[in-house]
């Protein structure tokens, strides 16, 4: 190799070799800003965190703030105008209140005073307002935070509403008592049932305004969702109230009549004899009537039901 081809060579070795110094110096400045933009990213990440665990505390701190005057105010028996003024200001923060509005709130605390407060407890002239104004707090704070029904269940609020219904005396309380049973009904239907609530809700159908009635009768149909095979002595007391008002003219009434009787059927299917014993031959005639006038598909569905569960029935159709 001649000194022209040596210089070349090295020249070219020299080239070569600073072309990989640059590539690797290269290559550790990009991993020296991969680093730091991770721990950019890390720092970031840690501050975010920190700044909503700050807010979520100042939440918190808020609204047990707010809360805590309301419900000491509602543990005041001495004074039912003070008691007033606070479950008004109550009622009113939540129905406008969310699940996250109400962190930090002594839920528990809330619903034993309010419980108390519908069962007429402390309340020496028993006002009824305040019963019918606690009610609403009940039946707006299971809207605003739904898995308090099984709060409201610990502090004994199915036996409190169920006497408020029994007492036909206060008939705004007891349509308000209604309305709160019905929504502890949606998750809690056997609870309700075996508490008594849904013959509690049929017992003064009559006396309710059609609205209330329809109220009452959701309560029924969440019930007999839930129903279990010792509760037939009481199913039969129910199917008495629903072969009646499944006749009703109101149609979303007899509907919901219907659609409860249904539940009930498909809840002893797998017993004739007590099928017999809860659908009487003037009830299938009847629907049958109907059916000839109004060829309604639940009242179809009825027949077909009672139909597959029970041979005698059958026959009678």
């Amino acid at each position: 190799m001649d000194v022209d081809a040596r210089v070349s060579f090295a020249d070219s070795n020299s080239s070569e070799s600073g072309s990989h110094d640059s590539h690797s110096d290269s290559d550790n400045n990009d991993s020296g800003d991969k680093s730091t933009d991770h721990s950019s990213a890390d720092e970031v990440s840690e501050h975010s965190h920190l700044f909503a665990t700050g807010l979520g505390n100042m939440a918190r701190m808020a609204n047990a703030q707010r809360f805590r005057p309301l419900i000491s105010a509602l543990r005041s028996p001495s004074d039912d105008m003070q008691q007033m003024i606070a479950l008004q200001e109550l009622s009113e923060v939540l129905s406008m209140s969310m699940e996250e509005s109400l962190i930090g709130v002594d839920v528990g605390e809330l619903v034993q005073a309010l419980v108390a407060l519908v069962g007429g407890e402390g309340l020496a002239s028993g006002n009824a307002t305040v019963m019918l104004l606690a009610c609403r707090c009940l039946s707006n704070l299971l809207e605003a935070l739904p898995v308090s029904g099984s709060i409201l269940l610990r502090y004994g609020a199915i036996d409190v509403l169920c006497g408020r219904l029994l007492d036909i005396e206060y008939i705004d309380v007891a349509e308000q008592a209604l309305t709160v049973l019905t929504q502890l009904s949606r998750d809690f239907g056997a609870r309700v049932w075996e508490a008594g609530g849904l013959s509690a809700s049929l017992m003064f159908l009559d006396f309710f305004a059609t609205s209330t009635q329809h109220t009452a009768l959701r309560c029924a149909v969440n019930c007999t969702r839930s129903i279990l095979p010792d509760h037939f002595t009481q199913a039969i007391d129910v199917v008495s109230v629903l072969e009646r008002t499944m006749f009703y003219s109101d149609p979303q009434t007899a509907d919901l009549s219907c659609t409860a009787l249904l539940n009930i059927i498909s809840a002893f299917r797998s017993s004739s004899e007590r099928i017999q014993r809860l659908i009487s031959l003037d009830l299938l005639q009847r629907v049958l009537a109907r059916i000839r006038d109004d060829e309604s598909i639940l009242l179809l569905r009825l027949l077909v039901a009672v139909a597959s569960s029970s041979c005698e029935c059958a026959m009678r159709l």
